[in-house]
């Protein structure tokens, strides 16, 4: 059997939706799509309702404290 291919233009686009649907106009957020794998065509897609200077910000901000092993807390809760 054939692998599905997804579109992933419209996929995200309806992920979005429903995001901005569920939280409002009051969070931003992001959403990336990669290929699992490595490689040279392995590339990321990304949709947001945010400005990309917020995104890379929020990105680097969120990659250490990834790296760290620290736990990112959000209201009391632990993600």
């Amino acid at each position: 059997m054939l692998p599905i291919e997804i579109n992933t233009e419209v996929a995200m686009r309806m992920i979005a939706d429903d995001i901005e649907k569920k939280v409002g106009d009051k969070y931003g957020f992001v959403v990336l799509i990669f290929p699992f794998g490595s490689g040279d065509d392995r590339a990321t897609n990304y949709i947001s309702n945010c400005h990309r200077e917020d995104i890379i910000k929020v990105l680097r901000e969120n990659a250490d404290v990834l790296e760290n092993n620290l736990d990112i807390v959000t209201k009391g809760a632990k993600q």
